[in-house]
């Protein structure tokens, strides 16, 4: 909508909201039986790739190597 106020013009954007997203039932299984959901799994690797990063200094350099170690780090606890 454009509306022209004077010398100001005034413009509203409206977005159209897509369908939400399906939440993911893939789990991934622990060693001890447990079972961690896609979304727990991602948070566990977040987390922890986060504190790789600290140990680096939140550098920019190395950050997938960061969130790949950290999957790695991660995966092995869940076996």
């Amino acid at each position: 909508m454009l509306k022209d106020e004077g010398t100001k013009k005034v413009v509203t954007v409206t977005r159209k909201r897509g369908a939400p997203k399906a939440q993911s039932k893939e789990a991934v299984g622990g060693g001890d039986g447990s079972i961690v959901t896609h979304q727990e799994y991602r948070a566990m690797v977040a987390e922890a790739a986060y504190f790789l990063a600290e140990q680096r200094g939140f550098t920019e350099d190395g950050v997938t190597d960061d969130w790949l170690k950290a999957e790695e780090l991660i995966q092995m606890r869940l076996r």
